[in-house]
């Protein structure tokens, strides 16, 4: 786990313009995460491509780590983290009333 939230800056692959996590350039491009370390299950320690349930659903040329970052509902933008199916069940399934969602602490 991280001892405090998770914003270090990164280049745009795309226009090498200074980001940070979370914040798109002004490319508008949506690959900005490329220096970002891996993201972690806040539960097992795993990293997504640790887990064959993000290779199997990712798309040709994306990266595990993308996948979470993009679809993984439970992914924590602050904290770099997610929780991964087998955890997610473990834990009870928790979730929350629309409009809001249920992430990794």
């Amino acid at each position: 786990m991280l001892d405090k939230p998770f914003n270090l800056p990164a280049k745009c692959i795309d226009c090498n313009h200074e980001l940070h996590l979370g914040r798109l350039c002004f490319c508008g491009c949506w690959r900005n995460y490329i220096a970002m370390p891996s993201p972690i299950c806040f539960r097992c320690g795993k990293r997504p491509d640790e887990l064959d349930e993000y290779a199997m659903v990712k798309e040709p040329n994306q990266t595990a780590d993308q996948f979470v970052r993009e679809e993984e509902g439970t992914f924590n933008l602050k904290t770099n983290q997610f929780v991964c199916t087998a955890c997610y069940i473990a834990i009870g399934q928790p979730s929350f009333s629309a409009p809001r969602r249920w992430c990794a602490p």
